[in-house]
């Protein structure tokens, strides 16, 4: 689900930017760099440099393409987060699949725990894919002068980052969405 979800960041990004360039633009807001330096223009002055335009533009496009793919998102897998809480209820010999558990529960039971899970995947990838962005430029990647290809160390580092934050920031929702869910029999939280 990573390339879904990375693709609709992509789409809504760009959707953003067409539609509502006041806003999600990287115009006149400030400078854009360029191998470390400050320029005005958005057109690269010369074949060797490249801008930064879609990877570094206004934070705002990213935190809210990164939301609206993860929303999306969060329709398919909050019910297979179901199951797999469900299943790790059972007892191990159990086999449960997602048309047992939909029989168990109903096709609404497995959207049980939609809102803490809706804000960990929206909200969670606004954050991760700001942070993503925000350590990519710390850490220079995509500044590479004469065309060089961005390190894959640097690119692993900025995943790490983005992860590790975000999870610091959604940890107590994924802890609620995962009560609420485990409780499928609506036993604790009726």
């Amino acid at each position: 689900l990573g390339g879904l979800n990375f693709g609709l960041y992509d789409v809504a990004r760009i959707e953003l930017t067409a539609r509502w360039p006041v806003l999600f633009a990287n115009r006149g807001g400030g400078p854009c760099r360029v191998d470390g330096e400050n320029i005005r223009s958005r057109e690269a002055p010369d074949s060797k440099t490249r801008l930064l335009a879609d990877s570094q533009s206004n934070l705002l496009s990213v935190f809210v393409a990164g939301v609206i793919a993860g929303w999306v998102t969060c329709h398919v897998t909050c019910p297979m987060n179901n199951v797999k809480v469900q299943k790790q209820t059972l007892a191990a010999d159990k086999v449960l699949s997602l048309r047992e558990a939909a029989r168990r529960v109903g096709i609404r039971g497995l959207f049980k725990g939609y809102l803490p899970h809706c804000l960990t995947e929206g909200f969670g990838r606004g954050i991760y894919m700001v942070t993503f962005e925000s350590s990519k430029d710390v850490l220079g990647v995509d500044l590479g002068s004469q065309g060089a290809g961005p390190e894959l160390s640097k690119r692993i580092a900025c995943g790490s980052i983005a992860g590790a934050i975000t999870w610091v920031v959604v940890y107590p929702a994924d802890v609620v969405r995962n009560r609420l869910m485990g409780d499928w029999q609506g036993t604790a939280y009726a």
